[in-house]
């Protein structure tokens, strides 16, 4: 099995190792803003380590109350297939938005 990670150079956390209090899971993330408005359009949630449905499922609802009141997708986008870049795809996790679609659906992309 293959696990992604990041690699080094790449990283830019937000919080550095020996500022995250004990106990603290820190996941990144990125927002979409809308090019004209500037509103937020989508969210990704980077989970390099998750490689199972199971695993992203329990991602998935860490995140739950900020999904249920977001009014934009957002996604868990988990280990890689793979180690070429070029042609590797990822398990995904819809976790938002509650309306309209089904989330919790793990999928490849």
């Amino acid at each position: 099995m293959h696990i992604a990670k990041k690699p080094e150079h790449l990283r830019r956390d937000a919080f550095p190792p020996n500022f995250v209090p004990a106990g603290t899971e820190v996941f990144e993330n990125k927002v979409f803003p809308c090019s004209k408005c500037n509103q937020i359009i989508a969210r990704l949630v980077f989970s390099w380590d998750a490689a199972s449905t199971e695993e992203m499922e329990m991602i998935g609802k860490k995140f739950e109350l900020e999904a249920s009141v977001s009014d934009y997708p957002a996604w868990v986008l988990g280990a890689p297939d793979c180690d070429d870049n070029d042609i590797a795809r990822h398990l995904t996790f819809q976790i938002a938005p509650t309306l309209h679609v089904r989330p919790g659906r793990v999928t490849t992309v």
